[in-house]
């Protein structure tokens, strides 16, 4: 991910295992982030997130509309997805003490993994 001058602000990583889809956001070389569904056999639409700030649990259904991130059981970011005219559009609040250059990675790496299943799915 890069900002308006072209510097990087984030990579996002897919890493490869068996029965995972895992992510991992990286900033300044740094690991700040893993994102992943424990397993595949989980009906749930559910993530958890790994970051240095903390766990989080990611809810809601990811091909359709809406999802929420929670910490601790609060909520502290709310997304929604809009597709109009073949483009998709976000709309994202994050709570003013939470990081939101995080949270745009964790967005851009659950936006991979729709990419990802549809792709796989044919």
């Amino acid at each position: 991910m890069l900002d308006m001058l072209g510097q990087e602000i984030l990579l996002i990583k897919r890493e490869f295992a068996f029965f995972k889809m895992r992510f991992q956001i990286i900033r300044d070389d740094i690991n700040i982030a893993f994102i992943e569904k424990l397993n595949k056999i989980s009906f749930g639409h559910k993530l958890i997130v790994d970051s240095v700030d903390g766990p989080l649990d990611i809810n809601g259904n990811f091909n359709r509309t809406q999802y929420t991130i929670s910490r601790s059981g609060n909520e502290v970011a709310k997304i929604s997805r809009h597709r109009i005219r073949r483009k998709k559009h976000y709309g994202v609040a994050v709570r003013s003490d939470e990081d939101p250059v995080l949270f745009l990675g964790i967005i851009m790496a659950i936006e991979f993994k729709i990419q990802l299943q549809k792709t796989a799915s044919g």
